[in-house]
């Protein structure tokens, strides 16, 4: 029964994304530095999240005032659909996702900012994203720079804040951390890795085994905590930003007692 209800999501899921995929594309090219650009996004999803029995508990308020880097924890390829669904942004993504089969193709319509991360590349990709965020809009960034297991925040690198540090950045955005934690899972708490492991995908995990698991699930409860989002100082310093934003964004992990409000 469970691989019935797996095969059926799956099969409204490709139904879904063939049906947004030619509006979005239009989208994209007629509208790509408007607010319209990120309506099939969104729409898209929420969608996903439905059909998948996602279900997200919010705390805070997306910053709505201005540029916003958001930042925060990494578990799951599922992150971004679930903090899509929140929120309109741009992602800040390694350039090897561009190259991923269908996600690859979605991250670029959404209009994802693709790093290269190579040692050569560094400073003018520092440079261009420094601008990019001059020009204002929503960014998001994770900077652990990998996925966690969904048990603990990994470190934050400070080369992710880089381009924050940056004469070009004439027009600092606000940064607004944010914190990811899976809740629940088919109406309990997570107990067990595996358990974890419904909504986390990290290490070697592939990505359709993943899927298939989660369409027999009933129901995965994610919680999103916006933090106080705060202004950049004049001469901002990387390690420090770093360390500032993964003690925000760790918290409700180190706080046993910390509890999402209903």
């Amino acid at each position: 029964m469970a691989n019935i209800k797996s095969a059926i999501r799956l099969f409204f899921f490709i139904v879904l994304t063939l049906l947004l995929l030619p509006l979005q594309i239009f989208m994209h090219i007629c509208f790509r530095n408007s607010a319209a650009a990120f309506i099939v996004p969104q729409l898209w999803h929420r969608s996903v999240c439905r059909l998948y029995g996602i279900k997200i508990k919010v705390q805070g308020v997306p910053y709505q005032d201005g540029s916003v880097l958001f930042v925060g924890n990494h578990v799951s390829y599922l992150d971004i659909p679930v903090i899509t669904s929140i929120t309109p942004v741009r992602f800040i993504a390694k350039k090897e996702v561009k190259s991923w089969p269908l996600f690859g193709l979605l991250a670029t319509i959404q209009q994802t900012f693709f790093i290269d991360r190579s040692r050569m590349a560094a400073a003018q990709e520092k440079e261009k994203l420094a601008k990019t965020i001059t020009r204002g809009g929503r960014f998001l960034l994770f900077p652990e720079g990998t996925s966690s297991n969904g048990t603990q925040v990994l470190p934050f690198k400070p080369a992710a804040f880089a381009m924050l540090c940056d004469d070009e950045l004439t027009q600092k955005p606000a940064i607004q951390p944010f914190s990811i934690k899976i809740a629940a899972v088919n109406g309990a708490p997570p107990t067990s890795q595996d358990e974890y492991d419904i909504y986390a995908w990290h290490g070697d995990m592939d990505l359709a085994p993943h899927l298939w698991t989660l369409g027999k699930q009933r129901e995965v409860i994610i919680e999103v905590i916006f933090h106080e989002s705060f202004t950049l100082p004049a001469s901002p310093e990387r390690k420090a930003l770093a360390q500032q934003c993964e003690g925000v964004v760790a918290a409700p992990y180190n706080n046993k007692n910390f509890k999402v409000a209903a």
